[in-house]
């Protein structure tokens, strides 16, 4: 077995606990917040009056009773429209809050591949700080102009590229600056912490604490991976 497991094995809650709650809801990150998990993962997006709100994807066509994209509406517009749960759509601001006064990583993703949300970096930043959190937040993208954006604003805040297919965009440009991968398919070659996504098969689960430099997951069925984790952390100490 791999030692880097080590009873540090990060278990993140995509969007929440979506096999519970709806995705990206208040109720899901409130529930995950008092469950013991490690970190919270959830995706950052920008409205038409440029207030920050909660959201996978850029259309709330999916995730709620309205149609749409987000950077179409402002604020007020947009709260108007509920998720599954009768939530409205909760902003960064109440994201942020249900994580003060616990030491949970969050996980943040600057959704800018399609709408750059110019200034999306910075603002989200400055929200962070003003919540205390900064010290337990992180940022990933897809786009590497993100990263770079938040490396030259904060350059303290740790930082994870987005890797859907085994090849790193950009990767010349930005390897210096990037402290993890999070990625959908395990990449042997690249000597630097990975946690893969979004990984919900218990087989699979268990497979990831034995692969080299990954010391993470990112999992829509958060209880289940963080029991199985425990088991074979278990039997680690045990052997």
């Amino acid at each position: 077995m791999k030692e880097v497991m080590n009873l540090t094995f990060k278990i993140f809650g995509h969007r929440g606990y979506p096999v519970r709650f709806p995705e990206n809801s208040l109720e899901g990150f409130r529930y995950v917040a008092t469950h013991g998990i490690y970190g919270a993962e959830t995706d950052v997006q920008r409205t038409k009056d440029e207030q920050l709100v909660i959201m996978h994807d850029e259309w709330i066509d999916r995730t709620t009773n309205g149609r749409g994209m987000i950077k179409d509406y402002t604020l007020e517009e947009l709260r108007e429209f509920r998720l599954a749960n009768g939530e409205p759509i909760p902003t960064l601001a109440e994201f942020l809050a249900v994580f003060v006064d616990t030491d949970i990583q969050i996980d943040i993703e600057f959704k800018t591949s399609f709408n750059r949300y110019l200034g999306i970096e910075a603002q989200t930043q400055r929200m962070v700080e003003r919540a205390g959190l900064a010290q337990q937040t992180l940022y990933c993208s897809f786009n590497p102009d993100s990263l770079l954006e938040i490396h030259n604003i904060a350059p303290q805040m740790e930082r994870a590229l987005l890797v859907e297919l085994p090849e790193l965009p950009d990767w010349g440009r930005i390897h210096g600056i990037v402290d993890s991968l999070h990625t959908h398919q395990y990449l042997p070659d690249i000597q630097i912490p990975q946690r893969i996504w979004s990984v919900d098969d218990p087989k699979q689960m268990r497979a990831q604490l034995h692969l080299p430099y990954v010391d993470g997951l990112i999992t829509n069925r958060f209880e289940l991976a963080k029991d199985m984790v425990e088991r074979e952390e278990r039997l680690m100490r045990d052997v």
